[in-house]
C-alpha cells in the first residue's frame, strides 16, 4: 500500500511539471512570421579604389580572391512598433521579439545572400609579376522592402522591414610598373 502511494505521488509531481513546463515554454514562445518576399530595388551605394602590389614575388602572377579583402554586408532594419491588423492599434515589440523577427527575415533571404556571397569568392584579383594595380571597385546595393505578418498571444500584426545587401564589384584595372 506504501509503495502504491509513492508511484501515484510520483506520477503527480512528474504531471505537474509536464504542466508548468508547457506554461512556461508557452509564456516564452517567439513569433512566428510571415515574410513577404519581394524583388529587390538595385542601387549603386559607393565607389573606392584598392591597390595591390605583385613587387617582390618572384613567382609570376599574384592572384588574390577578392573576398579575403571584401564582404557582402547584409543589413536588416524593421521598426519598433507592429500593427494589430484588427484594429489598426500600435504594438511595441519587444528586444526579443525585435531581434527573433530579424533573424526570421535573414533566414528568409539567405538564398540571396549566400549567392551574391558565392559570386565574391569565385573572384579574383590579378596583378602580374613585378607590377602594381589599382581596382576600382563599386558598392551594388540591392534593397528589399516589404511586410511581415506574424502572431501574438493569438493576435495577427503587421509589421514594414527592410533587408539590404551591399556587394561589391570589381571594375576597372590599371597596371602600373613596381617603383615606377
Amino acid at each position: 500500500m506504501k509503495q502504491i502511494k509513492t508511484k501515484q505521488l510520483e506520477w503527480g509531481w512528474l504531471v505537474y511539471g509536464v504542466i508548468l513546463l508547457s506554461i512556461l515554454l508557452g509564456a516564452c514562445a517567439k513569433p512566428t512570421a510571415q515574410i513577404a518576399l519581394v524583388e529587390p530595388v538595385i542601387e549603386k551605394s559607393g565607389y573606392e579604389k584598392f591597390d595591390l602590389k605583385n613587387c617582390e614575388t618572384p613567382l609570376g602572377d599574384l592572384h588574390e580572391p577578392v573576398a579575403e579583402y571584401f564582404n557582402v554586408k547584409q543589413e536588416i532594419t524593421i521598426t519598433d512598433q507592429a500593427t494589430l491588423v484588427a484594429s489598426g492599434a500600435s504594438y511595441q515589440l519587444s528586444a526579443n521579439e525585435k531581434e527573433n523577427l530579424a533573424s526570421q527575415i535573414e533566414a528568409a533571404y539567405q538564398k540571396e545572400y549566400a549567392a551574391a556571397q558565392t559570386t565574391l569568392e569565385e573572384q579574383q584579383f590579378v596583378v602580374p609579376k613585378d607590377r602594381a594595380a589599382n581596382f576600382s571597385i563599386s558598392w551594388r546595393t540591392q534593397l528589399y522592402k516589404s511586410t511581415l505578418y506574424f502572431k501574438v498571444k493569438g493576435e495577427a500584426y503587421t509589421l514594414e522591414y527592410q533587408y539590404s545587401l551591399t556587394i561589391p564589384e570589381i571594375g576597372e584595372r590599371t597596371i602600373a610598373i613596381c617603383g615606377g
